[in-house]
Parts: structure tokens; sequence; C-alpha cells
């Protein structure tokens, strides 16, 4: 359409419009590839397109809606004045019906508006726009737009008469007053009346003449509304509430409403039964249940319909009785029905009557005195207990001694269910359930002798079922191992599996336990085939569980699992999650392959697919699947529509960026102004990854494959080469980037805030200017109750891995084209120790550093420098941290690990790197917290121990679509003039920040800085005048290092001695520095005495502390 507009063929347009409008209306597709076009011609395709509807042979209201769409989409894509300038036309134009994009200004609150729209409807004939309009302008519990609207309705047609209908739909009876029932009266005097409408109409008038008080006109009104549709229930009701007490006429009714009971029982019809039961004709009632009473589902409709009567119909309760009596049912239905009435009489709070029902049960010798009994002990006759009891026993129901102990047992004590669980001798298949029914919740620690000798003994009976023999065994399990009889527990166990396979318990503990025994598959192995051939329903709470805990403890067996839950349920979405998440860690690529097989031929291509694939990171298969019919019908906003902006976005990345689109005169601000529109504020991301050393980066010069996509992305971007974090650690860095000063911002030692408060943050700055904020962090240092949430309109702080987090972030990133701009901080954990690459990241293992020993862990190469000051014990060559755990005797191992982890992480943010190059409106800045050293100085595969490079420096990559020129700076800067980059970018005020914006060739009046503590050190960085200094102390002992940047990139050789005037001038710098921020990140030290326990255990696991 676009095409033919722009070549001024305006016949062939017209014609394809007038042909398919109707298709056109039925998704935005088609205004948002018109859209695509836009931004080339501007105003002049909009107006071309709006005169095409307005000379078409559409019909009017068809032409408004179309106008009225393509201005949405207008409005969605950010063309807000050419949007504004299309409902105008809409509204100005006598071609077309106004009332749409009317009533689209007047839902804006232009109310000077509504009394054009009003007129418009009224000339056009089109009153349903009335409905919407009074929706939209009625505030919650007020009516007024209604009752104006209703009143000029005056039913001479049947959409006037519709409409009066949906306008009443919902309104309270005060809505009528004597102006409005006058015109009811006169809508009601046509003989062209629908009944539903003259139905409706009489009983809006008899319930507010019942209000007024005129009771004879209200019945009058009632029984004709009723007359009129009689199978509405909702007016019978009406109808009875104003019968009220008077028995003869609500019988009258329910006779007349009932007639006859011809269908089988159903809880429909158990209504109906009762209807017919109050209407007094018990004959029909009793014929009725003796037919179908053995069916059992009609009680609950039934009692239900009983409930709405009875205030009203206290001679019932006696009726009742009689009525049981009178017929011929098994006296366990007998009795079921007696005490299912006095369950109602209980509800209504008739004690007295429901104790009389069931003393009379009691009295009858046919019925159970069991089930008439129990409701009696359980509303407060305790001294029938002990009968109770012993009926129950004796009457082999012992499912009421199972309902007893839950009722009477007092918490956390087990006196009744150990007492019923030994009254069985020999127990019957029903006793053996209630058995097992006693013993749910209980463990092995709940068990004391008498109970163990019982099971024991029990195990021996040739007559007990398998489900109680495997609850029985998996109780005698857990016990024996408490008690540390290790094999028998385990043999107890296996055999509990073998029994009841369907008990993923069991299974659980003997996973467990079999790691003491060793090798786990001669006790596993069997169990676990039993427990995989068993079949499993959908919703089954123990399925997705079992895949997650064999997947840890076994992955083949755990992708068996899966795949047969899959091939049994093709749509259990739970089981595909975890077939995905299991294949992308552990593979092998063939099972990855199968999992993307099955979502591309089992599974229907919709909405929640498309859910579940962004969710799993799976970005690449979910646009893959853009070719189909869901997605080619996708409305906007939906999940399918957020993917075609992502497979557009791939397709755009792929092709080398064009930047004269970026240069003066073709910007997307000069774009936007040529379409009449300001462009709206750009998105910022700001990507950050744990534990990054900058050398193991392709643009850094790394010889290893690493980083693809962030090298291609590197070539568009501004590089910074020596970029500095203030801190080896994760904490005071993050303060640091996040805040734009330096470590002094620490809260004091209360760590109910990590980050003090009083200290404003990126996220604040950004969204006092009107930005949404979203943080997706992975390391829970940054996650909520740290201080770190400071300013964030939602946090996701769970460690979903790389895949789905960047995922979660295209997602953000979609929806904030159709709202407020987005700033959005995302830190990556992936690289950080234990090195647990998920599988398929393999890497050229070729190039090693020198100072990594070929075989065996060895002494590291003699020019890796050793530690300044001893932070080790003198006898091990290097420190035992991070992801080393000496499991593996090469060093090589944990290298390569390490660097297919961040091979894994450059692969995850391809997508959303590919999204920014695309985008003309997303900044990115890309670092991160800090390094990770990798034997450089002797410290192994952590972070933490120094303030060399390999620890300090960060890779910092600055992308702004408004830049036209990629390039490197050599220049010294540091993840704390992020901040201030930003701000400066969007001309926001920075004062009292330390940093300095990064692209500023003016001189830097704080320099860059670092510190930490360690096994009792201080150290502290200084870089300046092409210097780096480093100053270490602890007790006495004081040691100084001088580095020339550039020309020593390894800090391997120490001037501090040679140029003593450069390190007194720096030393003096640096002890002047360093009394404005004495109060720094808190060391491993500190913070084992502030933290909670809960998040010193995180910090142990991590390696923080010991």
């Amino acid at each position: 359409m676009a095409a033919l507009l722009e070549r001024g063929a305006q016949t062939s347009a017209r014609g394809c419009l007038e042909r398919d409008a109707d298709h056109i209306l039925k998704t935005d597709l088609f205004f948002h590839a018109f859209v695509d076009h836009v931004p080339a011609r501007g105003r002049v395709l909009v107006r071309a397109f709006v005169d095409l509807v307005l000379v078409s042979e559409l019909n009017r209201i068809r032409g408004a809606e179309i106008l009225l769409r393509f201005a949405s989409v207008l409005e969605e894509s950010g063309y807000y004045a050419l949007s504004a300038e299309v409902i105008g036309r809409c509204i100005e134009e006598p071609g077309i019906f106004a009332g749409p994009c009317l009533l689209a200004r007047v839902q804006r609150r232009d109310r000077a508006l509504l009394g054009l729209l009003e007129e418009a409807i009224e000339v056009e004939g089109h009153v349903e726009f009335y409905i919407p309009l009074a929706e939209q302008l009625d505030l919650p519990g007020q009516f007024e737009y209604r009752r104006h609207y209703v009143s000029k309705l005056d039913g001479s047609f049947l959409r006037s008469r519709m409409t009066l209908i949906s306008l009443l739909e919902g309104v309270p009876t005060g809505l009528v007053d004597p102006g409005l029932a006058t015109h009811f009266f006169s809508i009601l005097d046509r003989d062209d009346l629908e009944l539903e409408v003259r139905a409706q109409l009489e009983n809006r008038l008899g319930r507010w003449h019942w209000a007024e008080g005129r009771m004879d006109l209200a019945r009058s009104l009632f029984e004709a509304a009723l007359t009129h549709q009689p199978d509405d229930d909702a007016m019978m009701y009406d109808l009875l509430d104003f019968l009220g007490q008077d028995w003869i006429a609500r019988q009258d009714l329910l006779h007349w409403s009932h007639p006859d009971c011809k269908e089988p029982l159903s809880p429909v019809s158990g209504r109906a039964l009762a209807r017919l039961f109050l209407s007094g004709r018990r004959t029909e009632a009793i014929a009725c249940l003796e037919r179908d009473a053995e069916a059992l589902d009609w009680m609950g409709g039934f009692f239900d319909e009983l409930l709405d009567h009875l205030p009203l119909m206290p001679s019932v309760v006696q009726a009742f009785v009689d009525l049981v009596r009178s017929t011929q049912l098994p006296p366990e239905l007998t009795w079921r029905m007696l005490q299912g009435f006095s369950s109602v009489l209980r509800q209504l709070g008739e004690q007295r009557a429901s104790r009389s029902i069931m003393f009379s049960c009691l009295a009858d010798l046919h019925l159970l005195a069991s089930g008439c009994l129990e409701p009696l002990v359980m509303e407060g006759s305790p001294q029938l207990r002990g009968l109770l009891e012993q009926s129950a026993v004796c009457e082999g129901h012992p499912d009421i001694l199972v309902r007893l102990a839950a009722h009477f047992d007092p918490p956390d004590t087990l006196v009744l269910r150990r007492r019923y669980f030994l009254l069985f001798d020999t127990p019957s298949d029903l006793e053996q359930m209630a058995m097992v029914s006693l013993l749910d919740g209980l463990s092995g620690e709940d068990l004391d002798s008498v109970l163990v000798a019982r099971l024991s003994e029990l195990l021996r009976t040739p007559t007990l079922g398998t489900a109680a023999l495997g609850r029985f065994e998996h109780l005698l399990g857990q016990w024996y191992r408490l008690h540390g009889d290790i094999d028998k527990a385990l043999s107890l166990l296996v055999s509990s599996v073998l029994h009841a396979p369907g008990d993923f318990s069991s299974l659980f503990d003997l996973f467990s336990l079999a790691s003491q025994r060793p090798p786990v598959e001669r006790w596993t192995e069997e169990p676990l085939s039993a427990f995989l051939q068993v079949p499993r329903r959908v919703d089954d709470p123990e399925l997705v569980p079992a895949i997650e805990m064999l997947a840890f403890h076994h992955p083949p067996h755990g992708a068996r699992l899966a795949l047969t839950c899959l091939e049994a349920h093709p749509k259990h979405f739970g089981c595909l999650r975890e077939l995905f998440l299991l294949a992308r860690q552990h593979g092998p690529l063939s099972l990855l392959q199968r999992a993307e097989r099955h979502v591309r031929e089992k599974l229907e291509h919709d909405e929640t697919l498309f859910e579940l694939l962004l969710g799993l990171g799976e970005v690449e298969l979910a646009v893959e699947l853009t070719a189909g019919p869901a997605f080619a019908a996708a409305p906007v906003g939906s999940k399918a529509a957020m993917l075609r902006r992502l497979a557009q976005a791939q397709r755009d990345a792929r092709r080398p960026l064009d930047r004269s689109r970026l240069v003066p005169g073709a910007t997307s601000k000069t774009v936007m102004a040529d379409a009449g529109t300001e462009p709206p504020p750009p998105n910022i991301l700001f990507v950050t990854v744990d534990a990054l050393n900058y050398r193991h980066l392709g643009h850094a010069g790394y010889q290893r494959q690493t980083t693809p996509a962030l090298d291609r992305f590197a070539r568009q971007a501004v590089v910074f080469e020596r970029a500095y974090s203030p801190a080896p650690a994760t904490l005071p860095a993050g303060v640091v980037f996040i805040t734009g000063r330096y470590l002094q911002v620490i809260s004091s030692p209360d760590m109910g805030n990590l980050l003090d408060q009083s200290y404003t943050t990126m996220a604040e700055y950004l969204r006092a200017a009107g930005y949404r904020t979203v943080s997706i962090v992975g390391n829970h240092f940054f996650g909520r109750g740290t201080g770190f949430e400071q300013g964030f309109d939602a946090v996701h702080d769970q460690d979903l891995g790389a895949r789905r987090m960047v995922s979660l972030a295209l997602k953000n990133l979609v929806q904030a084209e159709h709202g407020r701009p987005l700033f959005l901080w995302m830190h990556l954990f992936d690289p950080h120790a234990p090195y647990t690459p998920p599988f398929g990241n393999t890497l050229d293992t070729r190039y090693y550093p020198p100072w990594i020993p070929a075989t065996g862990r060895g002494r590291p190469a003699e020019h890796a420098g050793p530690p300044m000051l001893p932070l080790a014990p003198t006898d091990l060559p290097f420190l035992s941290f991070g992801s080393y755990d000496g499991v593996h005797d090469s060093l090589r191992w944990y290298f390569d690990r390490y660097d297919e982890e961040i091979l894994s992480t450059d692969r995850a943010l391809a997508p959303l790197l590919d999204w920014v190059l695309a985008s003309r409106n997303t900044i990115l800045v890309f670092s991160a917290d800090h390094g990770e050293s990798m034997g450089e100085h002797n410290f192994w595969f952590g972070h933490g121990n120094c303030l060399y490079n390999e620890e300090l420096r960060v890779p910092l990559l600055f992308f702004d679509p408004e830049d036209p020129t990629p390039r490197r700076i050599l220049r010294p800067v540091g993840t704390i003039d992020i901040l201030p980059t930003l701000l400066q970018r969007l001309a926001l005020p920075s004062e009292g920040l330390e940093g300095k914006p990064l692209l500023d060739l003016g001189p830097r009046v704080v320099p860059l800085k670092a510190k930490m503590w360690i096994n009792g050190v201080y150290s502290a960085m200084l870089v300046k005048d092409g210097y780096k200094y480093l100053l270490h102390q602890a007790d006495q002992q004081l040691r100084e290092e001088l580095f020339v940047l550039g020309d020593d990139p390894y800090e391997r050789h120490n001037l501090a001695r040679q140029r003593p005037h450069v390190t007194a001038s720096l030393r003096a710098l640096l002890k002047e520095e360093i009394t404005h921020y004495e109060r720094a990140d808190l060391n491993p030290v500190e913070a084992a005495q502030v933290f909670p326990e809960d998040r010193l255990e995180m910090l142990r696991q991590l390696g923080y502390v010991q």
C-alpha cells in the first residue's frame, strides 16, 4: 500500500483497500508495515493514506475504524503529531462517522468534545457508542452517564434496545427514579419489544417499586418478568427474595418453575431436585432419589439450593428427614444425606437442629453408627469419641479415624495417629490405606521403638499391599539412616522405590544417601528404571522436581525422564523447560537438537510458547518461529510482536552498521523532526559482568576467540583501553559505579542496607528524569535488601544465567518502545567462580600464557612475580581461592573453564548487542565490576587478592547511536566515570560526583584510585600522569610499587626506587586522598561480623569469607 501511494497509484491502492478492509482490521500488522515507511516520507505519506480512506467506498464506520487504528499505531511508534493529525481529519471530514475518533479523544478526558460526540451518535444512530462512553466517563460506584444515556434511548429500533440492556447490566436499583420509570413504561407499551428486553425492564421496575413500598405493583412486575423469561434464575431469585417468608407463595413459585425431574441427577439438576422437594412434590422427589441417588455428584447442588431457602423455610428440616426415611436407599447413602443436611444446618447456625438430625440418624439401627457419630463428635461432643472409634473399627470405616486424628491431634504431637495406627492387627485394604494416611507427614525422626517394631512386623505380612509396603519401608529406611545403619537404610529405600515406584520422595532419599556407599549406580539403577516406567499425569506435582533432582545427580537419567514426560504429554511445558535447561548445561548436542525439534514439530507456535522460550533465553529459536501464523497476526504488545521486533533487529544487525544514518542530517533526531515529532529520550542499557579479566577479550588482543559478538560490537563503539575499577571486589566496585562517588559511600555496619540510602544512585537520577528503571542482577550483592535496589521500579535478582537474563532484558527493551524510556542495568554472574560453563562452549586450547605449566600444578614460571607481602602461607605456590579446588591437577583445566564461561556469556549477549546495533535510540555501556586473577602474580582463579591489572583493569565500551565515530581511547578512565557520562548525555546536572564524563578531555580533578584489605594487609592504588602507584602496608611494614602505563602491562618492573621523585609525589597525593575515603568497603572480616547468617553462608560459598 505504501509503495503504491509513493508511486502515485491511488486507484490501485483504493481497490486494495476496499477489497481487503476486513482483513486489514483483524490485526495491526498492516499498519505497522505501513508505518515502517513513514521515516522516509513523513507527513506526505500519512496524508496520502488518509485521503485514500476518505475517498474510498468504505462504509462510514469502517473508514473511521481504519483511521483510528492507523492513528494508534502511529502513536505507539512515537509519531505523536502525525497521530493527532489523523484523528483530527477523522473528526472533521463529513465522509465518515466521527464517533470512534471522537471517542478516542474523549477517553483522554477531552470533555470539550463530549457534546460533539453525543450529537454525532444521535445523528448517525450508532447508539452502541454510548456503552464505551459511559464506561469511560462514569466514576467507580457512580452511574451518572449511564442514567443519562438510558434516558435518551426510546427502544424504537433493535440497536437502541440492545444498548439499553447493556447499559442496565450491573447497575443497582437506585439507578431508576420516577423519570426513568415513566420512560421504561413507555418502552413497554411497544408491541415490537423483544421478550428479553421486556423482562429486563419489568424486573428493573419491579425492584424499584419494591424499594418504594408499592408491593402489589412490584409483585405483578416480578411475575410478568419471570413469565417472559422463565429460565432466568436471577429473576426467579428476585421474586423469591420478594416473597420472603410467604411459604405457600414460595412453594407455588418453585412448583411452577421446575415441574418435573426427568433428567438424570447431576450437580445442576441437584438444584432442580431441591426445588421439587421444597415445592412439596415429595413423591416425585423420592422417585428421583431412588432412581439416581448413587451418582452422589448431585448432592453439592442439592444442598446449595437448600442453603438459599432454609433460612425462610424452617419447616423443611423435619420434611427432609421424613423424605430420606421414606426412600429405599442403601444405609450408607442415607446417612451421607443426613450428614450433608446436618452440615448445611451448622453453616446456618442451627446447631440444635443439626444435632437432632444426627441423633435421629444414630437411633436408626439400619444406619452406620460411625457415620452418624462423626458430626456429633466433630462439632463438640468429645465424650462420644471413644464410641465413634469403636464403631469405625467395627463397621470398617478406618477413614473416620484418619479424620479424627487430623482434627484432635494437638499441633506437633502424634498421640492419636500412633494409637490409631496400632489398632489394626491384620489390616484389610481399606485399613492399609488408612494406615498410610495416618503416616502422612511423618519422617524417620517421628518413629519410636514401638512404631519401628510394628512397622518391621507389618513388612512380614503377606497380605500387605505394595503402596503400604513402600511407605513403611521408606519410613524405616529414614529411621535406620538417622541411627547410622546406612546399608540397612539403603536396602529399605531401594525396596521402597521398587514397591511404590511412583513415590518421588523415596527416590530422592535414595539418591541423597547412595553417594555415601559408591558406586551410586549399584543402589539406584533398578529403582530408577522402575520410577521412569511409571505413567505420569500432566498435573503430577512431583514430575518437574523429579527431573530437577535427577539432572543434579545424574543428568542422563534426568533427560530420560523429561523425554518420557514429553512423549506422553507433548505440551507439558514444565518438562520442556527442564529438558532445555538440562541440555544447555550438560549436553549432548543431540539432546538440545531433540528439544528444539520437539518445539518445531509438536507444539503450537503461540504466545504461551514464545513466553516459555524467552524465559529460557532461547531467543534464537523463538525468533526462528516468527514465520508462523501466530506471529503474522500478532497484536502490538504481544510476545509474538516482540519477537517480530527481535527478528528485525537481528536481520539489521547482521548487516554492517550504516553509520551514515548517524551523521548530521541523517540521525534519528532529524528523521523524527521530518516526521513532525520530537524524538523520545534514548533508552540506556548498562551491562556489567562479574569477575571479567579484560585480557581474555578478543578486542583486547586475546588470542582465543572468547568474545566474537562483543568484538563485533566493539568495532562500532568507543573502547576505553585503560579503564579501572576502584576495588577488586563486587560490593565496593558496585557502590562506586552506581553512585559516581568513591568508597566512603558505604554505610556503617548495618547490613539492612549495604548502600546508604542518603546517596543518590544511577537509577534514582534517571527515574527522576522520567525513565522506567529495571535491574536484572545475578549477584546477590546487588539484589533487594542491599540498598542497590534504590531507584528501581523493578528488581530481578535471581541468577537465571546469562541467556535467560538477556532474554528478560530484550523483553523490557521491546516494551519500552511503547512507553517511557528505559534504563536497564544487567549484571551477569556467569564468569564468577566456580567455573561451570554450559555444554557446548569449546575453544581452541592451543594458546596458554607462559606462566601456566603444561602439565600438573607445578610452580608458576619464574617471571610471574611473587606477592609483595606474604598474603598466604609461604609453603603454598599459589592461593587456594576462587574456582581452584584441587580436584583437577592441571591448572590449564581451570583456565579453559574460565574462558568457556566468557564464551557462553558472549553468546548469550549476542541477541542483545544485535538489538542495540540495530536500534536508533539505545545507548549501551558495557563493563565489569572487577577482573579475575589467572596466575599473573601467583594469585589463581579468584579476585579480591591484589590491585594489579588482572583484577582492577576492566573492559569499558560506550555506544551512542548519535555518536558517529567508533574509536579507541588510551587515556585512563574509571567505572566511576560512567554515571557522569550518562548524565551529561541527557543534559542532567552531575554536581557532587567524583568522576568525570568519559569523553571529556579536560583534566581529572579527582584521580583514579582503588583500595583493598586482605589478611591484615592494606593496599591502595593511584593512577596519574602515566603512572600507576601501589602502596602496601601491614603492621610496621611498608612497600611501594611504581609502574609505567603502557610500557609494563603485566606490572613486572617496579620503578619505585629508580624514580624516587615520582614515587614521593604520588605517595603524598595518595595519602591525601586516603583521608577522604577511610570508611571504605567492608573487608571479609568485617563482613563476617555484621552480615546476617543467611547472607554470610552465601559469602562462604562464593569464597569471600572463611
